[in-house]
């Protein structure tokens, strides 16, 4: 998912009031059996605001890969090998058209399971983005021992060079969305939980001594 600046305007909005009434509590609230557990729910609340933003940081990073990287250069290499599959045919180099032919057929299927990845965040995804990329690879060696023609040649070493961007561009993306992903499940979801229920238990102890009185 992209972050939306509406949404981060009003995390920071709703943050601000949190803490404006933590700021409160910690100066009213000194009676011994509550003080520690404002002081708690400060912390708690400083933490998740830096894991908030973590989270941002991380899928800012895992966008600009995708947007400058995956999409402009997945574009460049689809455009590159076909150009050299359309030409090696209209030379009637029907060995070369076909193994180029089979190649992009490969990258079609990186992408397409890259893109799907980037959805699902699934191992299984995952791993079948490695298993197309090495097909790729073993495909691109028989692409260029079956080239002949000095353009097309130079056309594939341009396509390789891109995959080498691309692919260093997907594992970097992996990379973001595992760290991105623990510190969503480690952090925001234990800490969240967390907030509330101090926040309960003081609301409970007040009211208690309320009743009381």
């Amino acid at each position: 998912t992209h972050p939306i600046q509406k949404e981060i305007d009003e995390f920071e909005h709703y943050y601000k009031k949190a803490s404006d009434y933590i700021d409160t509590a910690k100066k009213e609230i000194q009676k011994p059996s509550r003080a520690p557990l404002v002081n708690q729910l400060y912390e708690d609340a400083k933490q998740y605001n830096i894991h908030f933003h973590e989270v941002i940081e991380f899928m800012n990073q895992r966008n600009d890969i995708v947007n400058n990287n995956l999409d402009v250069n997945g574009k460049k290499i689809e455009q590159l090998l076909t150009a050299v599959m359309k030409s090696a045919r209209e030379d009637d180099d029907a060995e070369a058209s076909l193994e180029t032919a089979i190649g992009i057929r490969s990258l079609l299927l990186a992408r397409l399971y890259t893109a799907k990845f980037l959805k699902s965040n699934s191992q299984e995804d995952a791993n079948r983005v490695k298993k197309e990329f090495n097909e790729l690879q073993v495909q691109l060696t028989k692409i260029r021992n079956s080239l002949q023609n000095p353009k097309r040649r130079a056309q594939l070493k341009e396509a390789i060079s891109l995959i080498n961007v691309y692919q260093a561009g997907v594992t970097k993306v992996k990379q973001i969305i595992t760290d991105r992903n623990k510190i969503i499940d480690e952090g925001l979801n234990k800490i969240g939980p967390n907030i509330a229920k101090v926040s309960e238990d003081i609301k409970l102890s007040i009211k208690k001594d309320q009743d009381t009185i």
